[in-house]
């Protein structure tokens, strides 16, 4: 090999040893800001102070045929959450420091399951006013509480967080509580893309619902307005659940209360929301992919 030959190659491995280093460095990642709110950040919820975040051993692997059926609610262009609400995602997120759980993934799912107990309608202790049930399974059970719950689900997850004795699906700041340790299960990191994604599909199983949800992600992400509850409105009659296998605990009242009204815009297709950058969007909100 010539000399002149031999000093061209010597130059060629010293340009691709730079260009190497240069394509391995990591890009810079851009921190998410916070959302602001009105709630301080010391709200804490009645009875005492916030219990110790817990490993739990057992995590449901959900299935297809287990999941909650998805019924569609209507978009809304409406960035409000009821103040004890708010406080409630906001305490929730806070139990597995590891997880990096945002309160507005919490926000997100209670908004689909239940606009936010009926728009806050709970008493003083955070329980709804009139309980909540989803609507019958193919097994005959029903989704229990403002973070539809099913009660073999509770029975595994639910923890009493307002320190009153009982664990209650049907109150928030429990409910919040045992949604937060379901979702950061399994040593999940929910700052990543990823485990997000799984985490929300592991509380039901369907596209349609995690677009959804993570369409009010994005909305809370980017600032919320602490409201009062919504008034409870005249109750109208229902009629009772139709299985005789499985149906609310007696003495449940055959009443429902309309939630509120609000203004609603055309519902996008969630799916292609999805296809066309929403995870993307809300990684970048997030934080890291």
């Amino acid at each position: 090999m010539s000399r002149r030959a031999s000093t061209g190659l010597v130059a060629l491995a010293g340009v691709l040893a730079v260009t190497c280093v240069a394509s391995t460095t990591p890009p810079a990642v851009v921190e998410a800001q916070p959302a602001t709110s009105t709630v301080p950040d010391h709200v804490v919820p009645p009875g005492g102070s916030p219990a110790a975040p817990h490993k739990r051993p057992d995590v449901q692997v959900v299935r297809p045929d287990h999941v909650v059926p998805f019924k569609t609610v209507a978009t809304v262009t409406d960035n409000r959450i009821p103040a004890v609400l708010l406080a409630a995602y906001q305490h929730a997120a806070g139990r597995v420091p590891s997880c990096h759980l945002r309160w507005q993934v919490l926000a997100g799912i209670g908004k689909v399951e239940s606009n936010h107990a009926r728009g806050g309608q709970v008493d003083d202790r955070g329980t709804v006013t009139e309980p909540i049930f989803g609507p019958e399974l193919s097994d005959g059970d029903h989704a229990v509480g403002p973070m539809q719950f099913l009660p073999s689900t509770w029975a595994k997850w639910g923890v009493d967080e307002n320190h009153d004795g009982a664990a209650d699906p049907q109150n928030v700041w429990d409910a919040t509580a045992s949604a937060a340790d379901y979702l950061c299960a399994d040593g999940r990191d929910l700052s990543l893309n990823g485990d997000l994604v799984n985490a929300v599909l592991s509380y039901n199983h369907d596209g349609a619902y995690l677009a959804e949800v993570f369409q009010w992600i994005t909305t809370y992400s980017g600032g919320v307005t602490s409201i009062p509850a919504v008034p409870a409105t005249a109750a109208t009659a229902t009629p009772p659940p139709t299985t005789t296998t499985s149906a609310p605990p007696p003495g449940t009242p055959t009443t429902s209360t309309p939630p509120p009204t609000t203004t609603t815009t055309t519902p996008p297709n969630v799916l292609d929301a999805v296809v066309g950058g929403l995870l993307g969007d809300v990684g970048t909100l997030l934080g890291k992919k």
